[in-house]
């Protein structure tokens, strides 16, 4: 470690996901490597300086995590900022360097649209199983990831859905890592860039249902996304249940894969509204109407009363 880092109060630092070595900007503004992973780097930083600033790139994972568990377990005083990634663009990302220089834009935005804000337990947990997965190699539901997955804040509305599939649920979460992250600061209310990002396209959805035509960008994102709540061999697809307003919505459609598909875009504003809801602390997201938006009329009122019974046992409305 250099004399810089145990004299700067701030760091903004970065994973170089290619060598996995951290690089760092100081007082001096020059960006640098340190020459030091993820764990060596936070155990010689740790009280050396008052704030740390890094971007929720989903290769940050492992420094997030190591850096949020130093801090639990020293008690430290250290601020973990974190902010949205969306600041760079796939070139910048080459270089660490580049990364470094974009982060001042962070500032510019509100943090319900991801711009800086605290490091929390949430924050930890949704990248905690980021590296569960980057260690399972068997694809499917490990008991390992399955103990985060349940931690995770967006666990007590999925929990809800009766045919969800959870190793493409868990990896969804996961390539999702925070949906503050695809929000758009000017029209915060819409979900496009995050569709965009899973690949939820009338293309994909019709190579993926029927298996008609090319795939398109993003289908293997996509791909996860679609069996994640409509998994094919679930034996709780019965649609006069009141918790299954997917399969209702798919219904509804001649298409099946367009039936599929937006149930698909239902299933992410629910998983999204929810999930912002709990980790920017906005309790009027909860209202359960709000959350199951405009779907059903047959089944709605029974859908509403057993999801707010559902919510109430984890205590989130």
């Amino acid at each position: 470690m250099t004399a810089e880092t145990h004299q700067s109060t701030g760091l903004k630092v970065h994973l170089d996901a290619n060598t996995n070595l951290i690089w760092y900007v100081g007082d001096t503004l020059e960006a640098k490597c340190v020459g030091a992973n993820p764990k060596t780097f936070v155990e010689h930083m740790a009280g050396c300086v008052e704030v740390v600033q890094l971007l929720g790139f989903r290769s940050n994972a492992e420094l997030i995590c190591r850096l949020y568990e130093v801090c639990q377990e020293r008690e430290s005083p250290l601020r973990i900022l974190i902010g949205t990634p969306d600041v760079c663009t796939q070139r910048d990302c080459r270089s660490a360097a580049t990364v470094l220089q974009r982060m001042d834009a962070v500032g510019l935005r509100r943090p319900s649209q991801g711009g800086w804000h605290a490091l929390t337990s949430h924050d930890f947990t949704s990248y905690l199983l980021i590296c569960e997965l980057a260690k399972n190699k068997k694809r499917l539901i490990t008991p390992e990831v399955m103990e985060v997955v349940r931690q995770h804040p967006a666990y007590p509305a999925l929990s809800f859905l009766p045919t969800i599939d959870w190793y493409c649920t868990a990896s969804v979460l996961g390539l999702i890592a925070d949906p503050r992250w695809y929000v758009d600061p000017s029209n915060p209310d819409r979900g496009a860039k995050l569709r965009a990002y899973l690949g939820l396209t009338k293309r994909n959805a019709r190579a993926y249902v029927l298996g008609q035509g090319a795939a398109g960008m993003n289908y293997d994102r996509a791909a996860q996304v679609f069996y994640a709540w409509w998994a094919l061999d679930s034996p709780n697809d019965n649609a006069s249940l009141p918790a299954n307003f997917l399969i209702r919505r798919a219904g509804r459609f001649a298409d099946r894969s367009m039936g599929v598909l937006r149930a698909t875009r239902c299933f992410l504003e629910f998983l999204r509204h929810y999930w912002i809801a709990v980790v920017g602390s906005h309790p009027e997201l909860l209202a359960v109407d709000c959350l199951l938006g405009g779907v059903d009329s047959e089944y709605r009122d029974a859908a509403v009363e057993q999801l707010k019974l559902h919510l109430l046992r984890y205590r989130t409305i």
